[in-house]
């Protein structure tokens, strides 16, 4: 992982290029036609941020993004992603993510973390389970009017590279029910995880808010250990 985001941040566009195979970039082109630029629909893979880099070797992208909460791995995390996407968007702010659209600028979005009780969330089904999921999608683009185009990258086995996977935009998207929507996301993202089950990133408790009266599905957080302090001299 620590290798492939250096070479994510740091690689010279000519070295991956070779090791890129994009499939449905005609989608895009034909979403961007309309002039309301498009929602990437995506998830969170250990593909991610090679595979928003990947994409920027075709056309200009713009990118949502949350704050990490290290300031300084968040500068250099914010410095190497605007070295090579145009715009890199705050989580949450809605006005920039239309004005990206409104400029016909495809814009990555991934609604697949689960960020605690909020207003616009609802429980549905992912892998079965209850989740909690936010309803922007159908949110955003019915504001903006922009198609909505499912994206997921893959990393291929061994040394063969990456394949971006663009998918034709959501018809009846969207419906006017913002939950079915979003069953809808959930279920394509479902779709994606399993053909790739290991690159999906796990490590995010993703079953972490429950409905009323549901157990909490994970092991306890362990404390850090703090040695007790030393004693005074007298």
């Amino acid at each position: 992982g620590a290798v492939e985001i250096a070479a994510c941040w740091w690689t010279p566009d000519a070295q991956l290029r070779p090791l890129t195979a994009v499939e449905g970039l005609e989608h895009l082109h034909e979403a961007l036609a309309q002039g309301k630029g498009a929602i990437l629909l995506t998830a969170h893979f250990t593909t991610t941020e090679i595979g928003a880099r990947l994409l920027q070797l075709f056309l200009i992208c713009h990118a949502s993004y949350r704050n990490h909460n290290n300031p300084l791995f968040d500068a250099v995390l914010h410095r190497a992603r605007e070295a090579h996407c145009e715009t890199v968007i705050a989580r949450g702010d809605v006005r920039a993510f239309l004005r990206s659209l409104k400029q016909n600028v495809p814009v990555w979005y991934a609604p697949d973390q689960n960020h605690g009780p909020r207003h616009n969330i609802v429980f549905v089904p992912f892998f079965g389970v209850p989740t909690l999921t936010i309803t922007a999608t159908s949110r955003l683009a019915q504001l903006s009017g922009a198609p909505v185009i499912p994206f997921f990258p893959q990393r291929l086995p061994g040394t063969a590279g990456y394949k971006l996977r663009l998918l034709p935009p959501l018809r009846d998207f969207p419906s006017g029910d913002a939950e079915r929507d979003t069953r809808r996301v959930n279920a394509l993202i479902e779709a994606a995880v399993r053909q790739v089950p290991e690159q999906y990133l796990w490590v995010h408790r993703r079953f972490k808010t429950r409905p009323a009266g549901e157990p909490y599905p994970y092991p306890p957080r362990r404390k850090k250990h703090r040695p007790a302090a030393a004693a005074q001299q007298s």
